[in-house]
């Protein structure tokens, strides 16, 4: 017997003469709207006019009875890893209760940058029977804990990993499939500062620049046998714009210093607007 009919009949002749574990079709309205609000007020604070029309997050009513909600993502994915991991992504189970598994759906913090659906028997595409096989790890941490779960609790994995990979190992599934969910996390994270940010650039490339600057962060980055090592400082001026450079007078997080220094370039990262300094000297 198959394991999906097994819990199926499990929970068949274990239900409560009351309540209990309901098909979709005999969800209470009143529920479906609660979920239905709780997506909506979810999705007016994260949608995009820029997310295309497969990059969201869906709960799906599934299984025999239709009792069951599980979590999906849209995604388009690099065609090297297409006959690996399925689009839609496999996110694991939710709940057997429609409102629970939204709430727990939405609560992910990954998640709250994404669009999110959900799919009744009206409206689902018919997705019993996809392939639910993620890759897992194999290594590390997370040892044996599949690649969606990891993205949901720790997106910040795939970066360290994506940008710590060894490159004789690029080609293998396993490295394009971190790779893969390392630039969903990129774009995700990206949408979420282009909405919240509120820095901004500073004047234009080549113009002199004088203010007080506070040092918010510092990373030395060793070098190697190819190419030394250096130092990035991150700062903000009382608007809250940030700079980055790689010369300051001091390396105490907290300290603010009047500088002088020139204006070479404005860049986005992960949606967050940087000015790049350069030729910084402590003004007088």
């Amino acid at each position: 017997m198959k394991f999906d009919v097994l819990v199926d009949n499990i929970l068949e002749n274990t239900l409560p003469t009351t309540g209990g574990i309901l098909p979709w079709k005999e969800v209470p309205q009143e529920e479906k709207n609660k979920a239905y609000e709780l997506i909506k007020a979810h999705n007016d604070a994260v949608v995009n006019p820029k997310d295309g029309a497969e990059n969201y997050y869906f709960i799906d009513v599934t299984g025999k009875h239709q009792v069951y909600y599980t979590f999906w993502r849209f995604r388009i994915l690099p065609a090297a890893i297409r006959n690996w991991i399925k689009n839609p992504i496999y996110f694991g189970n939710l709940s057997t209760d429609i409102v629970t598994s939204v709430q727990k759906a939405l609560s992910k913090n990954i998640v709250k940058n994404v669009r999110v659906e959900l799919y009744g028997d009206e409206t689902r595409e018919h997705l019993i029977g996809r392939s639910k096989a993620t890759p897992k790890f194999t290594f590390g941490k997370y040892r044996g804990q599949s690649f969606p779960d990891v993205y949901l609790n720790d997106p910040g994995y795939f970066a360290f990993l994506a940008k710590n990979a060894d490159p004789k190992y690029a080609s293998t599934d396993n490295a394009q499939a971190i790779q893969a969910f390392a630039q969903m996390y990129f774009d995700d994270v990206t949408k979420k500062n282009q909405e919240t940010s509120t820095t901004q650039f500073v004047g234009k490339p080549g113009d002199r620049f004088e203010g007080e600057l506070e040092l918010y962060n510092f990373k030395e980055v060793p070098g190697d046998r190819e190419k030394e090592g250096y130092n990035v400082y991150k700062l903000k001026d009382a608007q809250g714009n940030k700079y980055i450079t790689y010369a300051f007078p001091t390396t105490e997080v907290g300290a603010k210093i009047k500088v002088r220094a020139k204006i070479q370039a404005h860049k986005e990262i992960l949606g967050v607007k940087f000015n790049k300094i350069g030729y910084v000297k402590p003004a007088k």
